[in-house]
């Protein structure tokens, strides 16, 4: 060959090899998507897990909410009530029955009192927030006499005054059931009501009788009035509590309604690209399998058009000799020796990262440290001759390869190269290692016994 057409030859060929080179690079950037996507949708797709998460969630809130009802259910708040019934008849009741249908003047008045004005108190402020709907379900308070200070009945002016400390509590239940209060009853809490005097004597109760309560009630308001405080601010951190706990849990579900959202979204993106059918509903696993499916399919027909474009590849090396004895023999040892150079230096391309991060992906994480080694054997081989002007010759060699087999870095399978030794695989094992009693010639640096744990490995053959 002239050396004119030889440098036309390498020209035509690096203009071949390096649109070779931009179609395996645009395979790899498929490629490389590909594994993107599958895996975010191996990433995103535990949406059960989630949606089992929220689940608990939701009901660990419940379970909160309840348990601050409970709570704020053992808050007692207490007053002091006078209470006053007309009209009464003392033939036709008894002094027990009377002391009922006073407790029953005093259970409106003091929910409203006692309970109401707390819940009214709670649900303002603002820390409460998450907790006011909470508070706003108490619809009733439980109502009981925990002293009798004094009654006096008067038989002249048929009235009966009562006068007693009762504790209310909050709860959720409305009242049923209960008694209607007595009609002509007036209920005063002494706490509030400061006018109290004025009122009973405008119904006619006698001074005694107001002497007896500012001496024999009064007193105990200061005591009450430090246990409502008490009470108020055992509520508060009750309250504060329970907004806190609540607060976190309903971050916890806002969070994970959103990682939901966003999992689902983007696992719905994915198919929409890939042309797969997307439900979200009970049909998602199957959306799911069948982008991966489909990704793994594309990722097989990419891998034989990265196979075709990378055979398309000629491969020269040339070299300058000057002949000794035989011009024929002299030309075939060199054309031989560069042909084992390029077989050597181009047999095996580690090229193939985004394929082993794919199929290697059941383990659901990257993989980035392992690569495939694509083996290729020569398909076809071009040698050719030129005489120089020194009297020397140059020896070129053109070898085009095929694609024979491919293995994960590591591993095992794939074809073997001419340069490369026979492996025999070794299965790996438990022994001991070590000197033994018996044996009296040991170095200090061999003992003691001890067992040694091999896993399999290859072994080059000799024989």
């Amino acid at each position: 060959m002239q050396p004119a057409a030889y440098e036309d030859l390498k020209t035509r060929i690096n203009r071949c090899n390096n649109d070779m080179e931009v179609a395996l690079g645009n395979i790899v950037a498929e490629m490389s998507e590909l594994s993107l996507k599958y895996q975010q949708i191996l990433g995103y797709k535990d949406v059960a897990g989630i949606e089992k998460q929220l689940r608990d969630l939701e009901e660990s809130l419940q379970k909160s909410r309840t348990e601050l009802e409970q709570n704020l259910g053992y808050v007692k708040h207490t007053g002091v009530y006078a209470v006053l019934l007309e009209n009464v008849d003392f033939y036709k009741s008894e002094k027990k029955d009377l002391i009922e249908q006073a407790n029953q003047a005093i259970t409106p008045r003091a929910v409203d009192d006692l309970v109401g004005l707390s819940i009214r108190r709670t649900s303002a402020v603002r820390d409460f927030a998450p907790v006011r709907d909470v508070i706003l379900e108490v619809k009733n308070g439980e109502v009981r006499m925990e002293r009798e200070y004094f009654n006096q009945p008067n038989h002249i002016r048929k009235t009966f005054l009562f006068l007693a400390r009762v504790g209310a509590t909050p709860t959720r239940q409305k009242a049923t059931g209960s008694a209607p209060a007595a009609a002509g009853a007036l209920v005063l809490n002494l706490d509030v009501d400061t006018g109290f005097r004025q009122k009973l004597q405008e119904k006619g109760v006698g001074e005694a009788d107001i002497r007896r309560i500012e001496q024999e009630v009064l007193p105990f308001l200061s005591t009450i009035q430090r246990d409502n405080r008490t009470a108020d601010s055992r509520q508060d951190y009750i309250l504060q509590n329970g907004a806190e706990e609540i607060r976190r849990i309903e971050r916890e579900i806002e969070d994970a309604r959103l990682r939901l959202q966003t999992r689902s979204a983007k696992i719905g993106e994915i198919c929409q690209e890939l042309g797969v059918p997307f439900n979200a509903g009970s049909n998602f696993d199957q959306s799911v399998n069948g982008a991966l499916q489909k990704i793994r399919d594309q990722l097989a027909s990419l891998t034989g058009q990265w196979n075709e474009a990378v055979e398309q590849e000629i491969v020269y090396k040339e070299t300058r000799t000057f002949v000794e004895g035989s011009l024929s023999q002299s030309l075939a040892a060199e054309t031989l020796k560069l042909c084992q150079q390029i077989e050597k230096g181009y047999g095996q391309l580690d090229r193939m990262l985004q394929v082993t991060e794919v199929q290697d992906f059941e383990l659901s994480r990257f993989e980035s440290n392992r690569t495939v080694s694509v083996f290729r054997a020569p398909s076809r081989i071009w040698a050719y001759a030129m005489p120089r002007d020194d009297g020397a010759y140059g020896v070129a060699v053109f070898v085009q390869f095929r694609v024979t087999g491919q293995q994960a870095a590591g591993g095992s399978g794939g074809a073997r190269l001419p340069f490369e030794p026979e492996m025999v695989t070794v299965e790996g094992g438990k022994f001991q290692m070590g000197c033994t009693a018996e044996q009296s010639d040991c170095d200090n640096d061999e003992k003691n016994v001890h067992w040694v744990q091999l896993k399999r490995f290859l072994l080059g053959k000799l024989k």
